[in-house]
């Protein structure tokens, strides 16, 4: 070989040391992109990854995080044109998830049920109908994840005085909980969660509680209250990449608006307030309404969360914490101030008495007073005092009903009281 071969050949070889130096450093490649969606006590990742498929077959390396499920690894392509040939674990695997994630009250993970510090790698050998660059997708589950919405809302102005408006501020923070062993860099973040915390769907309906019928009742459908529709899950997108520490809670705000003008609004619920032959009067449930909009800061999907009240600008005086439900944007949002100061509600019955016309009917009245020096806006829910079947026979005020559940909107002057009868016939079993 002359010099002149030498002088070539080197720096061909050069190269080629540099290519397999290259593709020796892609046994664990990072991925382009992930994106998680986060649940309770659970994660579903999806990561992106670039095989160069010099060849026909190649192998794709994963680093799995150790509370990765294996049996939910899939990978492929969007079009389904990879076939995965096997699939190798170069590390033990984890125990089984038993599905509870314990945390302390702040949300973050026990330190002692923390995982110890590892990884689960695996080779995926696949197969290409050609040689070219491939983008593919590794999806899997994973445990220890979890997140939490917290509402820290102050309210502007005088409660007990009626005729002083009150506006509202509000800050709104997502709690991500990674119990994971490793940090997370996320591009996209979403997270899965229910229409309201307290939620018990799927549940089955309460019945009267003394009185047993079956399907082929033909009163069944009447007596007994409706199973409740099965609650859709919402899901709520962080826009902005995020990186979750392991082991740790990261905050993350999401909404914020100032001086929200807010409405009073009293709400009288036949749950809160007995009856009897004689009025007992109790105090009326005080609601600040106002709408999740774009115009007063908000306009977004707003998940349910535990919402912290205070009152006075600076956020000084702790009120009460209450719970939000999911609120799509438009809609309104309701915060709870508790028993209301001089607007006063009371349920009378007149017991129940044979009509003319044969059958049995019970007269109740609703009795609302209005003892504050402006004119007050009032939402009634009342259930009739009969477990059984009823009908309803008249009304003094128009009404919505819906699960067999009285709606009434009415308005009540100043230092005024207003009254609302409704008789309905009852349908006793018979003797």
């Amino acid at each position: 070989m002359d010099r002149r071969t030498i002088s070539h050949a080197l720096p061909a070889a050069l190269l080629i040391c540099i290519a397999i130096g290259l593709f020796a450093a892609e046994d664990t490649r990072a991925p382009l992109r992930r994106d998680v969606l986060i649940g309770q006590g659970s994660a579903v990742f999806s990561e992106e990854y670039l095989v160069n498929f010099t060849r026909l077959e190649d192998t794709l390396y994963l680093d799995l995080p150790l509370e990765a499920d294996p049996g939910s690894l899939f990978v492929g392509d969007s079009r389904g044109t990879i076939q995965w040939i096997e699939t190798r674990w170069t590390a033990s695997r984890p125990p089984a998830f038993d599905g509870v994630l314990e945390l302390n009250e702040f949300g973050i993970p026990r330190a002692e049920l923390a995982p110890p510090r590892g990884a689960l790698q695996v080779e995926c050998t696949l197969r290409a109908d050609s040689t070219r660059p491939r983008t593919l997708y590794a999806i899997y589950q994973a445990s220890n994840l979890s997140w939490r919405a917290r509402y820290d809302m102050s309210i502007r102005g005088d409660i007990s005085n009626q005729l002083e408006p009150l506006s509202l501020d509000l800050e709104a923070r997502y709690y991500l909980s990674n119990g994971l062993a490793r940090a997370i860099s996320a591009t996209r973040v979403y997270l899965r969660g229910p229409e309201r915390l307290n939620s018990e769907a799927g549940s089955a309906p309460a019945g009267p509680g003394f009185l047993l019928l079956d399907t082929e009742s033909p009163l069944a459908d009447r007596w007994r209250p409706g199973r409740p529709p099965p609650e859709v899950p919402q899901r709520y997108t962080l826009s902005d990449p995020v990186t979750l520490a392991a082991g740790e809670v990261t905050a993350v705000r999401f909404a914020s608006a100032r001086r929200i003008p807010t409405d009073r609004v009293y709400v009288m619920n036949s749950e809160d307030i007995p009856i009897g032959s004689a009025p007992i009067w109790k105090p009326l449930t005080q609601i600040l309404s106002f709408r999740n909009t774009a115009r007063v800061g908000l306009g977004l999907p707003l998940p349910a969360g535990v919402a912290w009240i205070s009152t006075g600008g600076s956020r000084t005086a702790f009120r009460e914490e209450a719970l939000l439900n999911h609120t799509s944007a438009g809609e309104a949002i309701r915060v709870n101030l508790g028993p209301a100061t001089g607007v006063l509600g009371a349920r009378r019955s007149y017991g129940r008495v044979e009509a003319a016309s044969g059958f049995t009917e019970e007269t109740i009245e609703l009795k609302i007073q209005n003892n504050a020096n402006s004119a007050i806006h009032v939402e009634i829910d009342e259930r009739p005092p009969a477990p059984l079947a009823w009908d309803m026979v008249r009304s003094s005020h128009t009404y919505e009903m819906q699960d067999r559940l009285l709606h009434y909107e009415l308005d009540i002057k100043p230092r005024s009281e207003s009254i609302i009868s409704y008789t309905i016939r009852v349908s006793e079993p018979a003797k």
